[in-house]
């Protein structure tokens, strides 16, 4: 058995790429049927992949295909004999079957194409397993063979892209009444936050968000809310958390069901009440259509694999990645040197893709540059986006946290030798006013949003909840 199974040949047909090559070079018309899904090197026959190679490079020109203009292309371009003569040529003329089924031809091709690449991979799969690299770990191995799998399936996506402005037209109508006809103001996920939501309209599927701040301003928090709201709306929710564990992250979800703080549940000081509590607020957030990932993978290949098994499984409406920073390029698989800004910059091309693939938004949190704390005004900017320009540009919202609060409170006025008693007296006043002011307030400051208003949404900020919530004004 064993032996017949090494002499198995690999799947192929040479009389279905003789009689498309031959309907080809009858009526060049049929190219233009296979054209879209089938490339040179899905035949099997290396003879026939170049003669189809040499077929659309003639076409490309506006020349005629036959056998004479293929004679004079392959004697200018390389030797005749390669293909097996010109009498091979006229031998495929002659194979022609019928032009009317030259796709049905094209099809059966690519096919066999595809079951000689999973050959190939299971063989390239069995190879790594027995002699793996000494850094590849078995979860590298899968990751490998995962996405080579996953780019062999998209490749057999043949569909034409491109519609006539009266179906995009239509469609977009059929979008527009869609809004109109709802009870709700936003086209896509709330935020939770209705002033928020008013201005990005919500969260739509395709959607990269980037929410930015520097460390405590509270980027993490803001994110773990949007999560929470939107799945309390029903949304199937992913939260890659490259730098907390799930359960730091879950006992802030419970402080903010709670108003316990995170560093006070584990206290065996609690009530009786506040144990109930927090008993309560761990059975309701269990039933949230929430998936935290505490150790996803740091590459945004590995992160796409994870996603696609997870929207099959699960279905899938929003993906958080806290933090970009932290995630890797494809080259470094995090650690090494190299170029940071342009590994960021494939990161945030990948999770744009990522998000058109999926149709989900991806909220992707981003660290700002420490250039921010040496000036006096300390509101953020898009210049003081970390490591990369292209986070702007790849972004179709730019979100910035801001809590003067944070950074008022540790600016408390000291007096200096040379004022007087009143002028500092006058200093303290005025900062105690600022506070008063300022105080469990924050800013998330939308820059840039290619499908809303920017401006700055003021909410109200609790620091042991770690939650952003609307700001209930005169009350």
């Amino acid at each position: 058995m064993d032996n017949l199974q090494n002499t198995r040949l690999p799947p192929h047909n040479d009389e279905a790429e003789m009689a498309l090559l031959g309907a080809i070079l009858h009526n060049n018309r049929a190219f233009e049927r296979v054209i879209e899904f089938l490339r040179p090197e899905h035949f099997a026959n290396r003879v026939h992949g170049k003669i189809f190679e040499a077929v659309g490079k003639l076409i490309d020109r506006g020349q005629i295909a036959d056998p004479i203009t293929l004679k004079q292309y392959f004697e200018a371009n390389q030797d005749l004999s390669d293909i097996g003569g010109f009498q091979y040529l006229m031998t495929l003329a002659g194979a022609l079957v019928s032009v009317i089924n030259a796709e049905d031809y094209g099809r059966v091709i690519y096919e066999l194409y595809i079951r000689r690449q999973l050959i190939e991979i299971g063989e390239e799969a069995v190879n790594l397993a027995f002699s793996p690299t000494p850094t590849q770990s078995a979860e590298d191995l899968i990751q490998t063979v995962e996405s080579r799998l996953f780019s062999l399936a998209e490749a057999g996506v043949t569909e034409s892209r491109s519609v006539k402005i009266g179906e995009a037209a239509t469609e977009y109508l059929s979008d527009l009444q869609t809004v109109w006809n709802s009870q709700s103001e936003i086209n896509g996920l709330t935020t939770g936050i209705i002033d928020l939501d008013k201005r990005l309209t919500g969260l739509k599927a395709g959607q990269l968000l980037i929410v930015a701040g520097r460390p405590s301003m509270g980027k993490t928090a803001l994110g773990m809310n949007i999560c929470q709201n939107a799945s309390r709306a029903g949304a199937r929710t992913y939260f890659a958390s490259y730098e907390m564990p799930r359960g730091e992250l879950t006992a802030r979800l419970v402080a903010r069901e709670t108003g316990i703080a995170t560093d006070l549940q584990p206290s065996k000081s609690l009530t009786e009440k506040q144990r109930i509590a927090i008993a309560d607020a761990t059975m309701s957030i269990s039933d949230l259509p929430l998936y935290i990932d505490d150790n996803p993978p740091k590459t945004i290949s590995g992160l796409r694999n994870r996603l696609r098994r997870h929207k099959r499984k699960h279905r899938l409406d929003l993906v958080l990645v806290d933090y970009l920073q932290l995630m890797a390029g494809e080259g470094r698989r995090g650690g090494g040197d190299g170029n940071r800004v342009q590994e960021v910059s494939e990161i945030t091309r990948g999770l744009k893709a990522l998000a058109k693939e999926l149709a989900v938004p991806v909220l992707a949190l981003s660290q700002l540059s420490r250039q921010v704390e040496n000036r006096e005004d300390k509101r953020p900017q898009l210049a003081d986006l970390r490591d990369s320009g292209s986070i702007e540009q790849d972004a179709d919202a730019v979100l910035f946290v801001y809590r003067e609060e944070y950074y008022l409170s540790r600016s408390e006025p000291v007096r200096i030798q040379s004022e007087t008693q009143q002028k500092f007296l006058d200093r303290q006043q005025a900062w105690r006013e600022r506070m008063d002011q300022v105080s469990g307030l924050g800013d998330i400051i939308i820059s840039k949003n290619r499908q809303g208003q920017i401006g700055t949404v003021t909410c109200a900020w609790s620091g042991v909840r770690q939650q952003f919530s609307d700001l209930r004004r005169g009350a």
